[in-house]
């Protein structure tokens, strides 16, 4: 990865209309390898939602039928996101 940050100062410059009070900063970021991603985790939580239950009598007390059932989920996600990278690492 290449930055470079320039700076461009209004006082040695001439540059007409400008402010001085205002810097201008431009960057410039090189990436040379491709960032990947690589899934560490996923957990998903369901619940289902029974609805409209139909009046009807069973002979057993916990039997009960319904017309809707909404079913809903959460997703959690952990991932890690990796990239390779030259190191220069000084003598």
């Amino acid at each position: 990865m290449q930055t470079n940050i320039g700076v461009c100062k209004p006082c040695k410059e001439e540059i007409n209309g400008s402010d001085i009070r205002e810097k201008n900063f431009r960057l410039i970021e090189s990436f040379n390898e491709k960032v990947f991603c690589k899934l560490i985790n996923a957990e998903f939580i369901e619940s289902d939602i029974l609805e409209n239950p139909t009046n009807k009598e069973y002979k057993l007390h916990n039997e009960q039928t319904f017309h809707d059932i909404t079913e809903k989920v959460v997703l959690f996600l952990t991932i890690k996101l990796l990239q390779k990278q030259n190191v220069i690492i000084p003598r």
